[in-house]
C-alpha cells in the first residue's frame, strides 16, 4: 500500500467543504492514517514550495510570496491517506490543477473557479425545465452551482407564456426543417406542462462551466458527475437549459427578467474563491 499527502488550503476550510473531502476518500475506500489542523509556518510553506521558489522566472515576481501569504492566510487540514495507486488516483480525484479545466465529479470542479482564488464576471442563464421541477431536483441543481461557488442574483419560479417560449426559441422556430415538423410545437407544449425555475448565476467563466456541470444536450453522451449524466436518459427530458454563450446569456437574460429583478450584492465567499 502506498501513502500520499493531502491538504485542505484554508479557502477549502474558510468554506467548510473538510468534511466533504473527508468524505469523497473515504467513500472511494482510502484508509485515513494521519490528520491535523495547522497554522503553517512560513519556513514549512518555503520547504514545501522548494521547486516552485527555484523556478527564476517565478522567483524574481511577486508570485511566490503570494502564494505563501494565502497558505498562511488561515488554517490547513493536512492528512496522509492510504491505498493502493493512492496517489495518482488521489490527483484524479482532486481534479485538474485549473479548476477550468476540471470535469464534474471531482472535487476541484465541483467546488472551484479559479487556480488561485480581479476578473470580469459574467453572467449566465439557467432554467429548470418542468420535468426538473416535478422531479424535485431543484435544490439539487442549486447546491452544484453554489457549492461550486458561483453566485446567485436573480431567482423566480413562474409558468411561461407561448409569446416568451417562442422568442427564447426563435433560433429553433427558425430552421425551416424543424418548423415544418411538429418538433417545435412538442418543445413548446413541453416547457408549458409545468412551472419553470428561472436563474441568474454569476461568476467567472460561468457560461462555458455551467455548460460543463449540465453536461451535453443529450444524456446519452453526458458523463457521469454532470447533472444530465446524473439524472437524466433522453433528450427530450433533460430538465435543465443553459446559455451557450456569453452573447445569448445577455439575450435571455433580458427576456427573462426585468432588470429590477436582478440583484447586485457581494458575497462574504468572494476572497475564498478569486485570488
Amino acid at each position: 500500500m502506498e501513502r500520499s499527502f493531502v491538504a485542505i488550503k484554508p479557502d477549502g476550510v474558510q468554506r467548510k467543504l473538510v468534511s466533504e473531502i473527508l468524505s469523497r476518500f473515504e467513500r472511494r475506500g482510502y484508509k485515513l492514517v494521519a490528520l491535523k489542523m495547522l497554522q503553517p509556518t512560513r519556513e514549512l510553506l518555503e520547504e514545501h514550495y522548494q521547486e516552485i521558489r527555484a523556478i527564476q522566472d517565478l522567483k524574481s515576481k511577486k508570485f511566490f510570496q503570494d502564494l505563501i501569504t494565502y497558505m498562511r492566510s488561515g488554517p490547513i487540514v493536512a492528512m496522509v491517506w492510504e491505498g493502493e495507486n493512492v496517489v495518482k488516483q488521489g490527483r484524479a480525484m482532486l481534479g485538474a490543477t485549473n479548476p477550468q479545466e476540471s470535469v464534474p465529479g471531482t472535487i476541484r470542479g465541483d467546488f472551484t473557479i479559479t487556480v488561485g482564488r480581479n476578473i470580469a464576471m459574467e453572467r449566465s442563464f439557467v432554467a429548470i425545465k418542468p420535468d426538473g421541477v416535478q422531479r424535485k431536483l431543484v435544490s439539487e441543481i442549486l447546491t452544484r452551482f453554489e457549492r461550486r461557488g458561483y453566485k446567485l442574483v436573480a431567482l423566480k419560479m413562474l409558468q411561461p407564456t407561448r409569446e416568451l417560449l417562442e422568442e427564447h426559441y426563435q433560433e429553433i422556430r427558425a430552421i425551416q426543417d424543424l418548423k415544418s415538423k411538429k418538433f417545435f410545437q412538442d418543445l413548446i407544449t413541453y416547457m408549458r406542462s409545468g412551472p419553470i425555475v428561472a436563474m441568474v448565476w454569476e461568476g467567472e467563466n460561468v457560461v462555458k462551466q455551467g455548460r460543463a456541470m449540465l453536461g451535453a444536450t443529450n444524456p446519452q453522451e453526458s458523463v457521469p458527475g454532470t447533472i444530465r449524466g446524473d439524472f437524466t436518459i433522453t433528450v427530450g427530458r433533460n430538465i435543465v437549459h443553459g446559455s451557450d454563450s456569453v452573447a445569448s446569456a445577455q439575450k435571455e437574460i433580458g427576456l427573462w427578467f426585468r432588470e429590477e429583478e436582478i440583484s447586485s450584492w457581494d458575497s462574504n465567499d468572494h476572497i475564498w474563491l478569486y485570488e
